[in-house]
C-alpha cells in the first residue's frame, strides 16, 4: 500500500513542471508517445513474467483478476485488455483535460507495472523476450 501511495504521489507531482511549458493544445505529443511507450514496455515485461509463473512451483499469480493459476489464454486476454484500455484512457484524458492529467495517469500505470516486475524479479522470475500465445 505504501508503495502505491508513493507511486501515486510521484505520478501527480512529476508532470507539474511540464504543465508550465505546454500550450493549451490537446494534441498528442512526443512526450505522450514516450510515456505511452515506456508504459507498453513495462506491460510487456510483466506479461512475460506472468506467463512464466506456472514454471515456478510454489508461486501463484497475485492478481485477483487472473486467479491464482491462470492459463496462457487468460493471461494474454488480460494483458491485451489492460494495455488497450489504459492507452485509450490516456488518449481520452489528453483530449479532454490538461496534459498533466493524462501524463500522470500513464506514469501511475507505469509505476504500478514496475512494482509488479520488481516483485516478480524478487521471486526469481526474469523477463524473457517474447510472449507465448
Amino acid at each position: 500500500m505504501r508503495t502505491r501511495l508513493i507511486a501515486l504521489t510521484i505520478a501527480l507531482v512529476f508532470p507539474l513542471p511540464l504543465r508550465a511549458s505546454e500550450s493549451d493544445s490537446h494534441d498528442w505529443t512526443r512526450t505522450d508517445t514516450l510515456l505511452a511507450s515506456v508504459y507498453v514496455a513495462s506491460e510487456l515485461a510483466d506479461w512475460s513474467q506472468t506467463s512464466q509463473i506456472r514454471n515456478y512451483p510454489g508461486l501463484h499469480e497475485d492478481n485477483s483478476a487472473l486467479g491464482m493459476h491462470p492459463d496462457q489464454g487468460q493471461i494474454n486476454r488480460h494483458f491485451i485488455r489492460c494495455t488497450i484500455s489504459d492507452l485509450a484512457i490516456a488518449y481520452i484524458l489528453r483530449k479532454v483535460a490538461p496534459a498533466w492529467v493524462s501524463r500522470s495517469f500513464m506514469l501511475a500505470c507505469t509505476i504500478q507495472e514496475i512494482e509488479c516486475i520488481r516483485t516478480n524479479y524478487r521471486n526469481g522470475i526474469k523477463v524473457k523476450v517474447g510472449i507465448k500465445f
